[in-house]
């Protein structure tokens, strides 16, 4: 299992198109087989800030995932609305604790 994290921060002007193109493609990623978890949440503090929050059954799984045609429609039409390139992270957990 491994964890994906990003952070976006979007043009205040992209804002509302920002959350179509989500609400549009972010069903096709959790609908993917070896998907355990996909959600994404803006930042109270910090206005237009999203994290992505990921969960994957392997690194192979996640490598088909980003060869899906959706996450090519996002990147093409999502990317250009960030105010920089977006910050992704993959954790490969060694222990995991739960409590």
């Amino acid at each position: 299992m491994i964890y994906v994290t990003g952070i976006a921060l979007v043009q205040v002007h992209k804002r509302a198109e920002w959350l179509q193109l989500i609400h549009e493609t972010l069903p096709f990623s959790r609908a993917e087989a070896g998907c355990i978890a996909y959600s994404m949440y803006e930042d109270e503090f910090e206005p237009n800030r999203f994290l992505f929050f990921e969960i994957w059954e392997s690194r192979e799984v996640l490598a088909l995932h980003f060869q899906m045609p959706h996450v090519a429609r996002f990147m093409s039409e999502g990317v250009p609305m960030l105010t920089q390139k977006p910050e992704i992270t993959i954790i490969y957990p060694e222990k995991i604790e739960k409590i």
